[in-house]
């Protein structure tokens, strides 16, 4: 009788699972141009959101933000080395619970577009590539390149099982999936390459969910990037001629619907050194009406601000010099990066709700942000009084390494050389460092170097003498043939007067080490070593939880800022335009505990021995004036 019950609620099961899969479909109906949700003809009006640059605390408050102005699909990326920060070892956990981010948009009936790459751009570093492909000798990303496809096929085959039970076939919110990223302007065109990848999706999630493709409104780059069984998709800035815009895309699908994957409706990426780019509101309202009108599918980029926290910001080429984006992904973004409902999102809603059955959700409001005020911070130690603390494995090597070689992917790293005899008014040759360092002989700072610079000149260097060399990685590039050689670190010899430097000790550095309450001798410094500052405070006894807020580092010049052990991200307030950085509710701690507060500053402190103070404020500062040039070099610093 048991085996007998048994056997019904296992047909029962079945039963419902074969429901659930009738039911819930999503295809293209090529005939009609259009999608087919559940049968029924459907026009996606979605809006980019990145999980990865918010905190957990905020994905439902923006997605309902989203809902509110009409979207009724959002799109996300799925960055590889977010989730993988070193080969065979995932984390899914906290602010990296996609899951728990796709939970929430199906518990709110927000369809997602997944974009699973496994490269994905967006100005996140390396487009969201592991740095650790760095650490092989002969690798070429983005191709079908061996080395390259055993580290991709482990990954999607560790992800996409994952992926298949949150399909909407199954019950989740996924609709479809995007195979790699604008493979069309990469300047490969491996065809072989990208049928693998859709071969390894159709593996492991089944023939009937829709794969597509994203390429530039270009002839070229969409035939590049178009392979057969997905699905190819246009991406492209206002217009108000639409069927050119979407020409290239009815080139090589002739039948099926019109879909702008990317639509901008905010700046360009923004980069150190280069003003703070923005698009006029009624322009985005007009284009997206134009295009909404002409019956096409779409997604605004980005519809929700977010942060490069930590060391994740990305980098570009421009004009044939390397360019850090900002720690802001802002981006002018119709919801900021703090959460801010801008003129922009309530323009982009009055053009949606033209296209909308129905009364939209109310405006929510715009999350507050509170200012706490000034922090008064005390000078901690020098980075070669905190080594040991932050390197306490440091690697011997005949010749100096890139960073990932010893297992350093993100951040800082310290070559040292002590020489065996001395030299007197030489020249030394540090060719491609990538992408910042600065050189001290006897803990003397003697230069910076950054981008094309590649000669410092030495007076003295006695026997005995240490030669250190700090390097930051300033985030990769994340677009461009050129990403394909992202090596890290010091890439090449080292040379002095025309002589190889032999004989170094490579300290890779983890700034998370870094602990105020670490005892240290404290050495008085000749002229600025880059070093520590640490603060605390409390929060208002008046606030019943924490709030947001921005922290203005105004008087100090390049580092990184930690909040509670939170790698918060880079400042740069010298080289603007990003002046304040953004932190969440979620790092802070309430009222009576302290909230600790530690600068890593690079290259300028104005603090003495008595301390000095940043100030945490209400609103953002992203648009310092700089100068627009091509390149803005730092100021060449010598002391000998």
């Amino acid at each position: 009788m048991m085996m007998k019950t048994g056997c019904i609620l296992f047909l029962l099961l079945l039963v419902s699972l074969v429901e659930v899969n009738c039911s819930r479909n999503f295809t293209i109906d090529y005939d009609n141009n259009t999608f087919l949700k559940d049968g029924k003809p459907f026009r996606y009006i979605s809006g980019s959101i990145h999980y990865n640059r918010l905190s957990q605390s905020h994905w439902k408050t923006r997605l309902l933000m989203m809902k509110s102005a009409g979207l009724n699909t959002i799109t996300t990326y799925l960055p590889w080395n977010y989730h993988e920060p070193k080969p065979g070892v995932y984390d899914f956990t906290g602010n990296l619970d996609v899951f728990r981010f796709l939970d929430l948009a199906n518990s709110l009936d927000l369809p997602v577009i997944l974009r699973v790459g496994p490269y994905t751009c967006a100005g996140w570093d390396f487009g969201g590539l592991p740095g650790w492909l760095m650490s092989a000798d002969n690798i070429t990303v983005r191709t079908n390149d061996p080395v390259y496809m055993t580290a991709v096929y482990s990954w999607l085959d560790y992800i996409l099982p994952k992926i298949h039970s949150v399909l909407y076939e199954n019950g989740g919110p996924v609709i479809s999936l995007q195979v790699e990223n604008e493979y069309g302007w990469f300047g490969k065109c491996d065809h072989v390459y990208m049928r693998n990848l859709r071969d390894r999706l159709r593996l492991h999630l089944g023939p009937t969910v829709v794969l597509f493709t994203t390429d530039g409104s270009n002839d070229n780059a969409i035939e590049c990037g178009k392979i057969e069984g997905v699905y190819a998709t246009v991406d492209f800035a206002l217009t108000d001629f639409p069927e050119k815009a979407f020409a290239p895309q009815r080139k090589v699908e002739p039948k099926g619907p019109l879909v702008c994957s990317e639509f901008y409706v905010e700046g360009l990426i923004d980069c150190w050194g280069r003003n703070f780019s923005t698009l006029n509101y009624q322009q985005v309202a007009q284009s997206l009406d134009i295009i909404l009108a002409y019956g096409a599918n779409i997604n605004l980029y980005m519809m929700v601000g977010g942060t490069n926290f930590g060391f994740y910001n990305g980098g570009l080429d421009i004009e044939s010099y390397y360019n850090p984006v900002i720690t802001s992904y802002d981006h002018d973004s119709p919801i900021t990066e703090g959460g801010k409902i801008t003129p922009k999102y309530l323009a982009i809603r009055k053009v949606i709700q033209k296209y909308t059955s129905g009364i939209l959700p109310p405006v929510p409001p715009s999350v507050p942000v509170y200012a706490y005020g000034g922090v008064t911070l005390t000078q901690g130690p020098n980075i070669f009084e905190s080594l040991k603390t932050l390197s306490p494995n440091p690697v011997k090597s005949q010749y100096p390494v890139n960073m990932e070689k010893v297992g350093q992917y993100y951040g800082f790293i310290l070559y040292r050389h002590t020489t065996t005899s001395s030299i007197y008014n030489a020249t030394l040759q540090v060719p491609f460092i990538r992408d910042r360092a600065h050189i001290f002989i006897n803990k003397e700072l003697i230069c910076i170097i950054d981008g094309g610079e590649t000669n410092c000149h030495v007076t003295v260097f006695k026997v005995g003498q240490d030669m250190d060399i700090l390097v930051e990685n300033q985030g990769r590039l994340n677009a461009g043939i050129q990403m394909i050689f992202n090596k890290k670190g010091l890439i090449r010899n080292v040379t002095l007067d025309g002589k190889i430097v032999r004989h170094w000790t490579i300290f890779p550095l983890n700034l998370d080490l870094c602990n105020p309450a670490t005892p240290f001798s404290k050495t008085k410094d000749s002229g600025h070593i880059p070093g520590f500052y640490f603060g605390n405070f409390q929060l208002p006894s008046t606030l019943e939880e924490p709030q947001d807020t921005y922290i203005d580092v105004q008087h100090f010049r390049k580092g990184q800022l930690f909040i509670n052990g939170v790698n918060i991200g880079r400042y740069w307030p010298w080289k603007g335009p990003q002046v304040t950085l953004y932190v969440p509710k979620s790092v802070l701690k309430p009222y009576p505990e302290n909230n600790i507060v530690v600068l890593f500053e690079l290259d300028h402190s104005p603090c003495d021995f008595n301390g000095c103070s940043i100030k945490f404020v209400d609103e953002p500062k992203l648009n310092k004036t700089v100068l627009l040039t091509p390149r803005i070099r730092d100021v060449l610093i010598t002391k000998q």
